[in-house]
């Protein structure tokens, strides 16, 4: 069944790009490319604290970073971040 749904899914996606269709980005690109040299960083150099604490460490030095940037986006740009391989 998830194979069907995975062909049906990509097939749809396949159609809707032939169409025209392009996927709009979640966050800036300058955003996630803090975002992720932040985490970096913050990965690095805090390696003994608990995630909570990094995730605060990095959403500060983001929006201080980006001071026109949204809390929620700056927040999904670093979950963004931490899950990109």
């Amino acid at each position: 069944m998830k194979m069907i749904r995975r062909v049906i899914v990509v097939l749809g996606l396949g159609i809707a790009r032939l169409a025209g269709w392009r996927p709009i980005p979640l966050v800036a690109p300058g955003l996630l490319v803090s975002a992720r040299m932040f985490v970096e960083h913050i990965e690095k150099g805090f390696a003994g604290q608990s995630g909570e604490f990094k995730r605060a460490q990095a959403l500060r030095a983001l929006l201080n970073r980006h001071p026109e940037a949204k809390e929620c986006d700056a927040a999904l740009a670093i979950e963004l971040a931490v899950r990109a391989p």
